[in-house]
């Protein structure tokens, strides 16, 4: 067993235990990784790396059944805690007090804001202050899918004409837009340039395929009607990304359950494929000019 193999079970194992549902088969599964992970520790590294922490990773599997997935028990929530806390106080004189003082009037604004005439700008100016930011979506899809952004008018290259009526036939119009809210997730299209710390534009279908998004639309199908009710059809041009299995290694353990697919560039003709087909934003990693690693995150309740 080489370094990368021996590794490759850790993360496996953790990336199990973070998904939002785990089965009893998962669990065994990750208890043999884990036990084997731990065991060539000390063989691969040497004794002093054979640290408590190392040792603990033989109980996870425990305390998974126990407890539910590991963000179930995070901590990360309460470290989060500490930058609120830190907002609390200016200056390094009486902390506590300062910190007191602020959370009293936290939990005081909710009777305050009782007194506070209606329409008035202290009510805005309170209203804006208590609300959370919520992603402005366009136009609702369906529940858990929305545009997001504006719509423009283009006209359709030849290319993304053929795409759309292999789809769903001849179209009365087509718009476009660059971001989809789906599934609690944003998925950017390669043109949205606004973004530039992620890649939000390589997705996972339902079907199992992977591809990066061109461009979303909204399409108005060419019907019968006399007069017509018939509903948009929302889509989007992807170019598919073929797997590259042949790049894993033979001894590689977790090759038939890895979540870390390796890819090619994306190629071939453009799809239209309903953005209610889209199961995953997928994580993608650049080695190299023609391959790339995807990975679907495990849940979505951490964000990070």
């Amino acid at each position: 067993m080489d370094q990368f193999n021996h590794f490759s079970l850790l993360v496996y194992a953790i990336y199990i235990f973070l998904q939002q549902n785990i089965t009893a088969k998962d669990i065994l599964q990750c208890r043999k990784f884990l036990l084997e992970f731990v065991i060539n520790v000390p063989v691969m590294y040497g004794e002093r790396y054979m640290t408590s922490n190392v040792h603990l990773l033989l109980h996870l599997a425990d305390k998974v059944e126990d407890l539910g997935p590991l963000w179930c028990s995070s901590c990360f929530y309460f470290e989060d805690f500490n930058g609120q806390l830190r907002r609390l106080f200016h200056g390094t004189q009486h902390i506590e007090t300062q910190i007191a003082f602020a959370a009293g009037v936290h939990q005081s604004l909710p009777k305050i804001a009782q007194s506070l005439k209606v329409g008035s700008c202290e009510q805005d100016l309170f209203e804006k202050m208590m609300t959370k930011n919520i992603q402005r979506t366009s136009e609702n899809i369906t529940e858990a899918v929305s545009v997001v952004g504006a719509f423009s008018c283009r006209p359709c290259t030849e290319e993304e004409l053929g795409a759309i009526q292999n789809s769903v036939g001849n179209v009365k119009s087509v718009t476009f837009f660059k971001r989809l809210y789906s599934r609690q997730q944003i998925i950017h299209s390669v043109n949205y340039h606004a973004s530039s710390r992620r890649n939000n534009s390589v997705i996972k279908l339902e079907s199992g395929s992977f591809g990066q998004v061109q461009n979303f639309v909204k399409v108005i199908p060419v019907c019968a009607c006399i007069r017509c009710n018939c509903r948009p059809v929302f889509m989007a041009f992807m170019r598919e990304m073929d797997r590259a299995d042949d790049i894993l290694m033979e001894q590689q353990r977790c090759s038939d359950t890895n979540h870390m697919v390796p890819v090619r560039s994306p190629n071939g003709p453009l799809q239209a494929v309903l953005v209610q087909d889209i199961s995953d934003v997928c994580i993608c990693v650049n080695i190299e000019d023609n391959l790339s690693f995807l990975s679907a995150v495990p849940n979505r309740i951490e964000k990070e």
